[in-house]
This record gives structure tokens, C-alpha cells and sequence, in this order.
């Protein structure tokens, strides 16, 4: 029994008693009026009935509970019932707020010793909090106001309703549901709710500055929409504003601007919203969270997977300043002409270049327009892959790169990557080239991979394809072709791989038949390109190739790998080791040969090698210089067949030097076939000179007879011991005079 329910009951047994003697005596000694005036009984049960009611319980003369109304009515069982304009009065206490209940009609129950009120119910709290509902309960044992009917809340800044409510006024705690609504709005709003939360059950804990929302939670806060199974939001009452709203299970956070790069969505198992002054200005998603952004109207947005993200949104709070995304990091970029990019990492920032700081060092070097970026950097374990495909949607190719860092650019919308710097163990690979550098940019518009050396202790970057490696200070890969372009220090290792056994080719390039299949072909130069389409491979400040003991040099060689040609430019010097018949034997033995021009073309298809200008051919038996020299070999493009001079020819044998404007040499019979206006052959023999003077001269190796026509034929003989070196010297004297 309630502290306040004896005295009541004691109070009334005795008004009860003593009205009963007042109207015994008034019976008998009252002289009956002339007109008896009749009272209409609101409940014939009642035992009593009175006007004006007021009654005031005290608890340890404090007060606990005051009630007024129109009319009260007693009954037997000890229970009281008021009428018209109840008001019910709880006066605070140290553990509790004040409040007040009002309506229609109340009923105290004797037993319970609860109050039921009903009948346009009003409910108004300490602190602010006003209600309406069709019936309430309340037990001031139990503190708590039961309201079993739809009722609806409202305080200067929150408007709540659901389907039924209690509020314990020992906590001030509003609990409501099912169907619970609750509406924040601040000063100024115009009553246009700033945020409004749906869900099947709430609690408004208004001392505690929280509310919790259970099942099917919804909040729509202007520009975003959040959906969980439960929701905790703290709340600043005086500032009538929200601080934080912390959803659970299934998380979402939608937003409403479909402006491409605008938010779409972000989920995770739990989210927690962080409010600034006027709206959400911080998520963050732990446990598997997603962001989605929006497209445009032909494809999907970008989308961002990690462990645990941190998005910071923008004023209008459509869009992000910053995303931060931490373990197990996935950007899928949104497909485009048949593109798709996706990066990963250990972890993300990416925000406006102003939010950024500086903090990213990819940068757009161009004229284009390309409005508005973003700057993005991923730290640890990063991959990206970028998959093209045609029309029918099958994949046509792949490029990969992993670094442990990549700073990038990205548009505004986050459609696409611009410009990308990999950083710390680049790795590239994609068809039949594979790379690695210690740093490397990508610009994807022009699709140009550039790999780079790191200070003058880096190590050169390579790239390895099809044809072979190359190291250089910095390679250029343009994906298109691919075409590659090298400087600084380029070294390179070309593939001479055989056929294979059906005879196929293994690779699609085509080597000199000059060099061996199998052994490797070295390359080193200033700078290299290779132009994919024409399959012309250029070395250029001061190239050298070779394979063993055959070699190349000039200022500029050019292979071309599709016909197997080679083109040497300044400076030539080449050494090929070539089959020529042996003079005492007649086999085939290894000879070198060793040439020298300012220009050199080897026609593979003719295997033929043409030293053009200031040429010089030596060999083991011979040294020839003219304007031109044609080395001819045959079909195997190692046995010799023949050497074709032109111009100024000079021939100098062991013991014979031959002058004139042609020369050709058939290595088959070692003949000699001269021809000038005039041939002059100057010879050594028995310690004299002699010198022979034709049109046409033939000669062989083996044999000490010339044959010369005879339509010029001068020979003059010397004893005066005027032999090679002599005449050599007056040819270079004559030469030098003007």
C-alpha cells in the first residue's frame, strides 16, 4: 500500500461516519422543507459524490500528490473517480521531475493504488516535455506513466509520437512504440523538422541527452537518409541539436543529390554520425564499411571498400571534403569506353586538393581543362588493375602496378584517374610487358607509364617484353603500342630465341641472320625507342650492340624487328665473325671482319652489309676503303660470297696494294676484279716494286699473275727500294695538296 493511500482511506471513513450522524440527526429533528430538491447521481454506485474536488496527499509532510476536478465520486471498494477537467499534480523530488497529467476523467484504484485518466489526456513534465493521448496510467510506486493509446510529445525543438508511450518520470525517460516517430527541429525552422527518426520502438532519454531507436530504424536528415536496425543518437537539449547518431546492424546512410560524385550510400555494420552546427559533417563506418557515389545516367559511381572508413562530408552535406579508409581498401572507379580501374591498399585519403594539405604529390602537367580534382593517396600493399574490354564485354587487356604507395588525381566526380605516382617497389605488368622501379607515373589519358630512378644512388628501373630487357635512367612505356622509350644509361638484353620444333617462330620479332639464335644480344646507349607499329627499334647517343664477338657501334643503330634489317648512323664501327674458304685448304673457316663508316645498312633479306661513306673493311687478309663497301653473304648469312667496292677503292693485301674505282672480290676462288681509269696495283716482289697501270685488272690470292687489258696496259719497274709504305705516304702527301 502507497504512503499516501491510508491517510486517505482513514479521511474518508471518517467524512463518511460523520456524514452519517449529520443526517441521522437531521432526519429527526429537521422540519421537512415545503419543496424537496432532487440530485442527479453521476453513478448510482458511488458512495459518495461531491463538486469541486481537491484532494492533496502528503508524504512525511511533504507533498506527493495533488488532484482537482469538477466532480468526485467514492466508492466502497476504497477507489475515488474524479470528473471534467482532471488535474493530476506530482510534485518533484529529489529522484524524480515534476509532472502533470490532465483529462477527462480519472480513477484511483483502492487496490493498485495506481491512477487511470482518460479521455483527451494531457501529459506536461518538468523539463519541458507536453503529450497528448486518449487514456494514461500511472503507479507512483513505480514512477511510470503508461499511455496504451496513440499518443503524440512535443518540446520546443522535438515532436514524438507512437502507437502507445510510458514515461518514467524517475528518469525521464519517453518510451515509445510501436510505430515511433520522433521530429527534430530548431528555432526558425518554420515547424519544418529538421530531422525526422521512424522506427518500432524509442527511447527519449532527456536528462541523459540520448535517444535509442529499435528495428527498422529510419533517419531522414535533409540530405541524407539512414536506415540500421538500431539507432543511438546523443543530443545537445540546450543547443536543440543533435551531436551524434550511432547506427547498428545492416547500417545505411543515403543521400539525395544524384549529381555524379555526389554521396549515394555508405554502409557498414555500424556507422556513427557526428553533427556540426546546422547539419551531419562526419561518418564513420566500422566493421565492413562501403561508400557508393553517384554516377551519371548511363553507369553506376565509384565505390570504396575497407574495414573502417571516415567520410567528412561537405557544408551541404551531399558530397565529402575527405574520405579515410583504413585495411583491406577497394576503389572500383566507374567503367568508361570500355575501362574499368580498380585499386587496393592497406589504406586511403582522398578529399579535395584544399582538404588534402598538399599531402599528394600526382600532378596534371597539361593544358587541358579538366575543372575540378581530387587528390587521393593509397599507402601500403597497393594494386592497380585496369581492365579494357571490347564491345561484347570480354576482356582485352590488363594492366597491373603495384607500389606501396600511389598518389593520384582524380575528377571531382570521381569518375576516373587522371595522373598517378607509384612509389617504393613498382611493379608493372601488363600483356607481354612486366616492369619494376623504385617510382613511377601514369598518366592515363595519354595511357603513358614512365618509370623512374630515385636520387643518384636509385636503381634503374627495367622493363622486360617480348624482345628482351632494358634498364635505363627513366623508361617511357606508351601502353598504345606498346611503344618504349628509354634515357640515361640504357642498357638492354635482346632474345634471340630459336624456332620452335613445328618451325614457328617463338617470337614475333625478327633477329639478323647475322647473330646466332639462342645467345643473347646486349645493347647499351644513351637513349632507346621502339615504335610498335613499324617495329623499328632505335639506339641513339653512342649505341653499341652485340652478340659474342660480332658488334655494333655508332652514334645511332635501328633494328627493325620485322625484317631484320639493321641501320647504323655516325661514327660506324662493326665486327662480324663470317665463314671464308681457307687459301691453303679450301674450307670453311671463322674469320673477322672488322668495318668502319659514317653510315652502315644490313638488308637481312639480301644479307647484305653496306658501309656507305669514308668506308673501311678489314679483314684477316686484307684492308679495303672506297666510298662504299657491300659484304654479300650467302644463304646460311655467314659464308661470304662476295665484296663489292666503289669509289676511291684501295686494297691493301700482304704484299700488293690495288687503286681504283671497283672492286669486287669472290671469296669462292679468291679472285679479285678491279676496275678505274686507271687500276694501278703496286707489288713488292724480290725486295723491288713494281707497279701495274690497267682499265680492268684480275687477280687472285693464291696466285702472283695479273691479268690486265691490254688496250692500257703500262708497267714500269723500281729498284731504288721505293716499295708500299712509300707510295702510301706520297698518296697522303698528294691528297693534302689544294
Amino acid at each position: 500500500m502507497a504512503l499516501w493511500q491510508r491517510p486517505a482511506r482513514i479521511g474518508l471513513a471518517t467524512f463518511v461516519i460523520a456524514f452519517g450522524i449529520a443526517v441521522v440527526i437531521g432526519i429527526r429533528d429537521r422540519t421537512p422543507p415545503a419543496v424537496a430538491s432532487g440530485v442527479v447521481r453521476a453513478d448510482p454506485e458511488a458512495v459518495t459524490q461531491s463538486r469541486g474536488a481537491r484532494i492533496v496527499q502528503q508524504d512525511a509532510s511533504e507533498e506527493n500528490l495533488r488532484v482537482s476536478a469538477e466532480r468526485q465520486l467514492t466508492y466502497s471498494d476504497g477507489s475515488v473517480r474524479w470528473i471534467g477537467n482532471v488535474d493530476v499534480f506530482v510534485p518533484a523530488r529529489e529522484e524524480r521531475l515534476e509532472f502533470r497529467l490532465g483529462g477527462d476523467e480519472a480513477t484511483m484504484l483502492k487496490e493498485a493504488g495506481s491512477l487511470h485518466i482518460v479521455g483527451d489526456v494531457r501529459f506536461e513534465s518538468g523539463d519541458g516535455l507536453v503529450g497528448t493521448t486518449a487514456e494514461a496510467s500511472y503507479v507512483d510506486e513505480e514512477g511510470i506513466v503508461v499511455m496504451p493509446a496513440p499518443s503524440e510529445f512535443w518540446r520546443t525543438w522535438m515532436h514524438a509520437s507512437a502507437g502507445t508511450a510510458r514515461y518514467d518520470r524517475r528518469g525521464d525517460l519517453l518510451y515509445l512504440e510501436p510505430g515511433a516517430v520522433v521530429e527534430l527541429s530548431r528555432e526558425g525552422d518554420d515547424g519544418e523538422p529538421q530531422t525526422r527518426i521512424t522506427s518500432r520502438a524509442a527511447v527519449v532519454a532527456q536528462r541523459e541527452g540520448y535517444m535509442r531507436f529499435e528495428d527498422e530504424v529510419v533517419v531522414d536528415a535533409g540530405a541524407q537518409r539512414m536506415e540500421a536496425m538500431e539507432a543511438r543518437t546523443a543530443f545537445d537539449a540546450d543547443d536543440a541539436r543533435l551531436e551524434t547518431v550511432e547506427l547498428i546492424g545492416d547500417a545505411h546512410v543515403f543521400g539525395h543529390d544524384e549529381t555524379p560524385g555526389q554521396l549515394r550510400s555508405m554502409s557498414a555494420p555500424e556507422i556513427n554520425v557526428t553533427y556540426g552546427a546546422e547539419a551531419p559533417e562526419q561518418v564513420e563506418l566500422a566493421n565492413g564499411a562501403r561508400v557508393e557515389l553517384f554516377g551519371d545516367a548511363t553507369a553506376a559511381g565509384a565505390t570504396i571498400d575497407s574495414r573502417s572508413m571516415e567520410v567528412r562530408l561537405t557544408v551541404a552535406g551531399t558530397g565529402f571534403d575527405v574520405i579515410r579508409a583504413r585495411d583491406d581498401v577497394v576503389v572500383e572507379l566507374p567503367p568508361g569506353d570500355g575501362v574499368r580501374q580498380r585499386i587496393a591498399s592497406a589504406s586511403l585519403e582522398v578529399g579535395t586538393p584544399e582538404a588534402m594539405g598538399g599531402r599528394v604529390a600526382a600532378t596534371i602537367d597539361r593544358d587541358a581543362d579538366l575543372g575540378p580534382l581530387l587528390e587521393a593517396r593509397f599507402d601500403d600493399g597497393v594494386e592497380y588493375r585496369e581492365s579494357r574490354l571490347d564491345d561484347g564485354g570480354v576482356l582485352t587487356d590488363e594492366r597491373v602496378i603495384r607500389a606501396r604507395r600511389l598518389d593520384a588525381t582524380l575528377d571531382a566526380d570521381f569518375a576516373g584517374m587522371h595522373a598517378a605516382n607509384f612509389i617504393g617497389s613498382v611493379e608493372l605488368a601488363t600483356g607481354d610487358i612486366t616492369g619494376q622501379a623504385d617510382q613511377a607515373t601514369y598518366d592515363v589519358d595519354e595511357e603513358t607509364f614512365t618509370l623512374i630512378t630515385v636520387g643518384a644512388a636509385g636503381q634503374n628501373p627495367r622493363v622486360d617484353d617480348r624482345r628482351g630487357s632494358i634498364q635505363a635512367e627513366t623508361i617511357v612505356v606508351h601502353f598504345e603500342g606498346p611503344d618504349l622509350e628509354a634515357t640515361g644509361q640504357m642498357e638492354s638484353v635482346l632474345t634471340s630465341a630459336p624456332a620452335d620444333a613445328d618451325g614457328s617462330a617463338v617470337l614475333a620479332v625478327k633477329r639478323p641472320q647475322l647473330l646466332a639464335e639462342g645467345p643473347p644480344i646486349y645493347v647499351t646507349a644513351g637513349r632507346f625507342g621502339y615504335d610498335a607499329d613499324l617495329a623499328l627499334a632505335t639506339y641513339s647517343d653512342t649505341a653499341r650492340l652485340w652478340q659474342d664477338a660480332t658488334e655494333f657501334r655508332g652514334e645511332t643503330l635501328i633494328l627493325d624487328e620485322a625484317t631484320g634489317n639493321v641501320t647504323a648512323e655516325g661514327a660506324v664501327r662493326t665486327r662480324m665473325i663470317i665463314l671464308q674458304t681457307d687459301d691453303e685448304t679450301g674450307e670453311q673457316i671463322e674469320t673477322t671482319s672488322r668495318g668502319q663508316s659514317e653510315s652502315f645498312f644490313y638488308d637481312d633479306a639480301l644479307r647484305r652489309a653496306t658501309y656507305t661513306t669514308a668506308a673501311e673493311l678489314i679483314g684477316d687478309r686484307f684492308t679495303l676503303e672506297a666510298d662504299t663497301i657491300d659484304v654479300i653473304l650467302h644463304q646460311d648469312a655467314r659464308t661470304l660470297d662476295r665484296i663489292v667496292a666503289v669509289g676511291d677503292v684501295t686494297l691493301e693485301l700482304e704484299s700488293r696494294r690495288v687503286i681504283g674505282e671497283t672492286l669486287t672480290y669472290y671469296d669462292a676462288d679468291g679472285r679479285y676484279e678491279m676496275s678505274g681509269d686507271p687500276v694501278r696495283i703496286v707489288e713488292e716482289v724480290d725486295e723491288e716494286c713494281r707497279e701495274t697501270t690497267g682499265r680492268t685488272m684480275t687477280f687472285f690470292i693464291t696466285a702472283e699473275a695479273v691479268s690486265i687489258d691490254g688496250q692500257s696496259e703500262v708497267r714500269t719497274e723500281s729498284t731504288n727500294g721505293v716499295c708500299l709504305d712509300e707510295v702510301q705516304d706520297e698518296e697522303i702527301q698528294q691528297a693534302d695538296v689544294p
